[in-house]
């Protein structure tokens, strides 16, 4: 965090326009920023580290976006925590740096986050595998799951250590768990603002350190699952499974033993 150079860089891809939170800067404002003033608020964050940010910091709303053109129910839309912008500033410091570190050593079949490689290039990858089990006369069976209310049940102590592990330091995961623990949301809905509501599991959406979560229990899936004929994919709350069988006598139930 004391960089300045990672300050500098993590400010200029803020997108002005964003809602702004409980702090009421805006990202506008951060782009105006001369370095001496991003060297001190680096320092700031450096001191807090440990503590995180307090609770009327930590105030946040939740808005609902629209899935589809007419939306029904609220299963047409998604809800997104607008959390306040210096939190959403040091967040996307520590997300800029882990995501260049995992981009190299994360596997293909791991996607949602990292640049370059989206739902269009996981596509491609199982194309591949389908046509190889075609041509090689292989029995290809797989497996798709949509995890309903993925974020709102990831539990946050057991993926910090699934980060940790992956190399992202604890003193990272301390200001996020300590932010996240004096989190409070107000729904925000038809312009009227809900009571406060804080919440001891589960990621926001809308924190890009939510991603990095998301991420690191994706590879924990894919390796977990990963063997001679099995492939693993994950792409946010999505895993997949598919799987080869050689003959018309080998057992589907022994690529499935993963829901054991």
């Amino acid at each position: 965090m004391d960089n300045v150079e990672n300050g500098m860089k993590a400010i200029k891809s803020l997108k002005a326009g964003k809602a702004e939170g409980a702090c009421s800067w805006r990202y506008q404002e951060f782009h105006q920023l001369p370095v001496l003033a991003v060297r001190h608020l680096a320092l700031i964050f450096e001191r807090i580290w440990d503590f995180g940010l307090t609770p009327k910091l930590m105030l946040a709303r939740v808005c609902l976006l629209e899935k589809c053109a007419a939306p029904k129910s609220m299963a047409d839309a998604r809800p997104v925590t607008i959390l306040l912008c210096l939190y959403r500033l040091a967040a996307k410091m520590v997300f800029q740096q882990v995501i260049a570190h995992w981009s190299d050593r994360m596997p293909i079949q791991v996607s949602g986050g990292f640049a370059g490689r989206g739902v269009r290039d996981l596509s491609i990858v199982q194309t591949i595998h389908v046509e190889k089990a075609l041509r090689d006369q292989e029995f290809l069976c797989g497996s798709t799951m949509d995890l309903a209310k993925a974020f709102n049940l990831v539990p946050r102590y057991p993926a910090a250590i699934l980060m940790n592990r992956l190399g992202v330091p604890w003193s990272c995961l301390n200001f996020w768990l300590q932010s996240l623990s004096n989190m409070s949301r107000s729904p925000l809905i038809a312009g009227s603002m809900g009571t406060c509501i804080g919440s001891t599991t589960g990621v926001p959406e809308g924190d890009v350190l939510s991603i990095l979560a998301m991420l690191a229990t994706s590879a924990l899936f894919y390796y977990r699952n990963l063997s001679s004929r099995v492939s693993p994919f994950a792409y946010a709350d999505r895993p997949q499974l598919s799987g080869t069988i050689s003959s018309l006598g080998s057992k589907p139930s022994t690529w499935l033993q993963f829901s054991e």
